[in-house]
């Protein structure tokens, strides 16, 4: 299935939106490095939804804008977005850093939402874990420690300017959220349990960035959470397993 690219302006920015499938309508908030990607996850889930992929300001194509200085600003940013998109709720997931995002979103407006699905989110620290520092690490670095098979998902792309400088971009304006606190934010465990949504926490089970033991502190903060891992994954179950992850989250969706 293909997905058409919506362009919409928002706080003077042009904000790019993948969207797909026809149904109750599925945002995606997406992972750090992954801004403009539509796979075979996002076709699964839209065989049964409308799924909405909305770029991160300063994670795709552009500049970071000069008012995102922190997770705060990218939360509002996606309130106004999400006026846009139509009549609440929706069902909402994040992936990775789109977790992080979601979870903010989930704990601070709630009713806009129908549920929430995690995918090895970040936004929590396990304090028994250490979580590798992603911003000394080169591409292969990366993809060795989030991908439990890394050479099977080669691309040449990675090697072009053009992908070097984006993500050097994505680096600059992760680093500006989430340098200091390292991807994490200590106020979200405080008003975590706002959140009072039916939540699905999805996670790899050879994930070595963010520690699959860290769902122990989700769970104790969401009222309505469940927990279901992925085996033969590392941190991105919906690239490696993209069947088994999709099913996951249809069938807590149904």
């Amino acid at each position: 299935m293909s997905a058409e690219r919506h362009d919409l302006e928002i706080n003077g920015i042009t904000v790019p939106c993948l969207r797909g499938g026809e149904g109750q309508r599925l945002v995606v908030l997406h992972a750090e490095f992954a801004a403009g990607a539509w796979g075979r996850f996002h076709d699964l889930l839209a065989e049964r939804f409308e799924v909405i992929v909305p770029e991160h300001p300063g994670f795709g194509r552009l500049e970071r804008p000069d008012w995102l200085d922190g997770m705060p600003d990218l939360v509002h940013h996606y309130l106004e977005l999400l006026d846009r998109f139509g009549p609440a709720p929706f069902h909402l997931l994040g992936e990775s850093f789109g977790g992080w995002v979601a979870a903010e979103l989930a704990a601070l407006v709630p009713e806009r939402f129908r549920s929430l699905v995690l995918i090895g989110p970040m936004g929590l620290r396990d304090q028994r874990a250490r979580t590798p520092d992603i911003f000394v690490m080169n591409q292969s670095q990366y993809r060795q420690l989030t991908l439990l098979r890394p050479d099977g998902e080669s691309s040449a792309a990675e090697t072009s300017r053009q992908e070097l400088e984006r993500r050097a971009r994505v680096k600059a304006t992760l680093a500006r959220i989430g340098w200091n606190p390292y991807l994490h934010d200590p106020r979200l465990r405080r008003w975590l349990h706002r959140a009072r949504l039916r939540c699905l926490l999805l996670w790899g089970q050879a994930d070595q960035f963010i520690a699959p033991e860290t769902a122990e502190l989700w769970l104790k903060r969401m009222p309505d959470a469940r927990l279901r891992a992925i085996e033969q994954a590392g941190h991105f179950p919906q690239l490696e397993q993209p069947e088994e992850t999709a099913k996951a989250v249809l069938e807590f969706l149904a």
